[in-house]
């Protein structure tokens, strides 16, 4: 798959974060990513994913997980 192999590169074959585990997300570069696509993750519109579910997984990727 040519994103896992760019991951491979990216990382030097370590494993990077889960994307909940993560702590620089924001729901505006959630929102952002998800709408526009980036490299070959093509976009979605608010038909396939609606705007009421991307505001809840923009703000459930964006918590703190270290307050869990």
């Amino acid at each position: 798959m040519p994103g896992t192999a760019a991951l491979a590169v990216k990382y030097k074959s370590a494993k990077p974060a889960e994307l909940e585990r993560r702590t620089d997300l924001t729901p505006e570069f959630v929102s952002t990513f998800v709408r526009k696509g980036v490299g070959i993750m093509p976009p979605f519109r608010p038909t396939e994913l609606s705007n009421d579910d991307l505001k809840a997984l923009g703000a459930y990727l964006a918590r703190n997980p270290r307050a869990r």
